[in-house]
Formats: C-alpha cells, structure tokens, sequence
C-alpha cells in the first residue's frame, strides 16, 4: 500500500494486442505447469482393472450378491459402486475398504453388492463420490438361485502378460519354454467375451 510503483497488470478485453515481457511469459508458463499438474494428479484417481465375483450366500447356498474390486495409483477418500437396473439410474449405492498391498504400488478397492435379485442384470460403475472421480457403466448379470440353471464358463489360471518377444525368459530350467505368448489365450477370452458364449470365468489363480 505504501508503494508508489503502478500495478504491472491490466484488465484486456479479448481481441486486444498486448505486449507479453517476460514476467507475463513467467506467469503464463506457471499457470501451465499448475494446471498439467492438477490435470496428472487427478488422473491418479481414475479406476483401472475392474474385477467381479461371486459374493454372499442365501438360504439354499447360491450366491446373493457380487464383490466388486478395482485398482487406482493414488489412495482415494472413499470406494464406492454406484448401481441399478437402468443404466441411467444408478440409484442404489454400496461402500467398502481400501486395501494398500505393497508400497509404491497403487491401491485396491473391494464392495461387496448383497440381497441382488437372481439371474437380474444390473448396470453399475465404481469410483470414488468424494472424490467424483467414476468409471464408465458397466453390467453383470447376478448369479441364479436353481439348481436346474445351465451356464457355461471358462476356466484358467496365470493369464500371463505379452510373449517371450517383449519378455524374454531368463530362467528356463526344469522344461520352461523359452518362447511363448499369453496373446492367444487374451485374444480367445476376448472372443468369447464379445459372442457372449461364456457366462462367467473360473481363475484359478495369478490374476495380477
């Protein structure tokens, strides 16, 4: 208040010509590299690696509900699934925990969704609602409650990641083979997947 020195900065419409120095140049690229960091930082949040299973148990033993699991890079404020029999009206909501399993490794969320109806489809996405960080909606069909339902499922373990091209094998004692690829089984779960011939899978393990 006491300085006698002009404010360095003035109000332009836009279209107006103004003449940048380089302390307007300094505020601008500050500007930039606060709003690239808040932009890398709320990405941290975005769910990845959605995974489903079967969940709770009702009076004959079939399953009543769905656990719903997902993986983000920073630890979000809450985990909630978002769900209903419209995919426009996810009215029915359930939260759970956060799980944080080894360090600099991201966090999981699991939701366990019970009391569905059986054999019902339901559309739900997961996130966080303080966070209003969401995935994009997605569906399951909740498991039937008669003894008399057929399904058909796959069954597999250790899905394993790319080939032996982008990851060669170092160690290939005890009858390893040294050239292989986990595309085939990826492509042919995808197969299934989209001609909707398989109604759940069964892993058996290595799901990472």
């Amino acid at each position: 208040p006491a300085s006698k020195r002009p404010f360095p900065y003035r109000i332009v419409r836009f279209g107006d010509k103004v003449p940048l120095c380089s302390r307007h140049i300094s505020l601008i690229m500050a500007w930039q590299v606060f709003f690239l960091y808040f932009v890398a930082a709320s990405a941290h949040l975005e769910p990845e690696q959605i995974h489903l299973a079967f969940a709770g148990q009702d009076a004959s033993g079939y399953p009543s509900g769905m656990t719903v699991s997902w993986f983000t890079r920073d630890e979000p404020k809450d985990s909630t699934v978002q769900y209903g029999l419209s995919a426009s009206q996810l009215d029915q909501s359930a939260t759970g925990h956060v799980k944080h399993y080894m360090s600099n490794a991201g966090f999981h969320s699991h939701v366990e969704i019970l009391n569905l109806k059986p054999s019902t489809t339901y559309f739900y996405r997961v996130g966080s609602s303080k966070d209003s960080k969401w995935s994009e909606v997605w569906s399951f069909v909740s498991a039937s409650q008669s003894s008399d339902a057929s399904f058909s499922m796959a069954v597999f373990g250790d899905m394993g990641w790319e080939s032996s091209v982008e990851r060669p094998m170092i160690i290939t004692a005890h009858g390893l083979e040294k050239k292989w690829s986990a595309k085939e089984s990826r492509a042919t779960l995808e197969k299934w997947k989209d001609e909707k011939s398989i109604d759940f899978i069964w892993h058996v393990g290595d799901i990472g």
